[in-house]
């Protein structure tokens, strides 16, 4: 009785485990959210065992979540603070896709409460490693459609394990094995913009801090756009990781000692009329445009506001239309809603903070989304010095 008793208590620890740990395999790289199509299937395995607790389906979003709370880590936020993002998101994913595991729904509705919740917004907006991005790796190509293919690919695979057979797989696979193989031959055309990666500082604050970082940078810059000027190329553009630069001014511009022909795309601040402080965003010079950041890290930058208004919108850079993303919008479903179907994208990062690789992890999200809309992607990212 004794060995039953123990049994009963170590089993359901064992079962959670399981899920944290499939949690934190899913939001790994290379293929960051690829693995949410097995999740309606583990839930109705769970049910099948009489496993109802919704501890079970939290326990796979706080191993899939696990990279947040290093994150905040790794920035300096401490952990409390760390601890409370990293849960309180955990719950709010739990919640929003808790009817996922109700008894009575169907493979196509369990699959549907899986990816639908999280992608809608305001949550699209702020939820980290969402389910519709696994779109980008199975049905590139395919735009927002490709969510749906998503969920049914899903609920096929949730009816194999149900019957059991492979009989519902055959053309889920077919369709993703056809479409990666397209996306491989027909690959999206190559980015023009020369993305730089390379170890970064934390970002200036004033514009004497901002003018001594475009003195550091200048001779990156023009040493990267001297191969494509000496090429002939007639507007070389040279994009740096997020928040690289600080506030702008004319002596900033003129330190970088930009050639005539060439276009910087940095990471910066600016002023816009809808907020007191300086938000981030990314600027263009030396014209001197400034694109404000849609969406701030929620907590983490504290006095920034999000600009939604922004959604949908490129940005004209030489004579090419571009979507940006700025480092925590590629993690989240806003890409979903902001990028266009063969526009180049363009995502800053900035790593200055990222001891653990958690960087790896927005790249792969930001991959995936290019990947759903056939865009052609270049990233600049920082790393610690």
């Amino acid at each position: 009785m004794a060995h039953v008793s123990r049994f009963r208590i170590i089993r359901p620890i064992l079962i959670f485990a399981c899920l944290f740990f499939c949690g934190v395999l899913c939001a790994r790289p290379p293929a960051a959210a690829a693995g949410y199509v097995a999740l309606p299937a583990a839930l109705w395995c769970l049910r099948e065992l009489g496993k109802t607790s919704l501890l079970y389906l939290l326990g796979w979003f706080l191993g899939a979540l696990s990279s947040v709370a290093i994150g905040v880590l790794d920035v300096g936020a401490g952990r409390p603070m760390a601890l409370t993002i990293w849960l309180a998101l955990a719950l709010l994913s739990t919640l929003f896709t808790a009817p996922a595991f109700s008894r009575r729904a169907t493979p196509v509705e369990r699959s549907a409460w899986v990816f639908i919740p999280l992608s809608l917004p305001p949550l699209a907006l702020v939820a980290p490693l969402p389910p519709a991005a696994a779109a980008g790796w199975w049905f590139p190509s395919t735009s927002v459609l490709g969510v749906l293919f998503t969920i049914w690919t899903a609920a096929a695979v949730l009816e194999a394990v149900k019957r059991p057979s492979w009989r519902p797989l055959f053309v889920p696979t077919f369709c993703a094995v056809l479409l990666n193989v397209y996306a491989v031959l027909v690959p999206a055309m190559q980015s023009r913009v020369i993305a730089m990666s390379l170890p970064v500082g934390k970002p200036p604050v004033d514009f004497d801090e901002s003018i001594r970082a475009a003195l550091s940078y200048g001779p990156i810059v023009r040493g990267a756009a001297a191969v494509p000027i000496a090429s002939g190329a007639p507007t070389p553009i040279v994009m740096l990781p997020e928040n690289v630069l600080g506030p702008v001014s004319p002596g900033l511009v003129d330190a970088l000692q930009l050639p005539s022909a060439v276009r910087l795309i940095a990471g910066g601040s600016g002023a816009v009329p809808w907020a007191e402080h300086l938000q981030k965003g990314v600027w263009v010079l030396p014209d001197r445009v400034f694109y404000p950041a849609i969406q701030p890290i929620p907590v983490i930058e504290d006095g920034l506001k999000p600009h939604w208004s922004a959604i949908g919108r490129t940005a004209k850079i030489g004579d090419e239309r571009y979507s940006l993303l700025v480092c925590f919008e590629a993690v989240t479903s806003l890409p979903l809603y902001h990028l266009h179907y063969r526009t180049p994208v363009l995502l800053l990062g900035n790593g200055w903070w990222d001891r653990s690789g958690i960087m790896d992890i927005e790249v792969s999200l930001a991959r995936a989304w290019a990947r759903l809309f056939n865009d052609p992607i270049a990233i600049a990212r920082g790393f610690p010095l």
